[in-house]
């Protein structure tokens, strides 16, 4: 087992687990409101999710 084999072994362990994050829609949704925040105009999906998260930072997110 080489040094380097070691660290890669030991960076796996000690890596911290990343918080995952669940988005939440009714069939039909339009992803145009969740948690008081309201999509922009023009702005993505991705980009409206992204700015939820990071200002209510909960683990599940709900869509209308």
């Amino acid at each position: 087992m080489t040094a380097l084999s070691r660290l890669e072994k030991l960076e796996e362990k000690l890596k911290p687990e990343k918080k995952k994050v669940y988005f939440m829609g009714w069939a039909g949704c339009t992803w145009s409101e969740s948690e008081g925040l309201t999509r922009q105009e023009g702005e993505s999906i991705d980009a409206f999710c992204n700015r939820v998260y990071q200002t209510t930072n909960k683990q599940y997110l709900w869509f209308e």
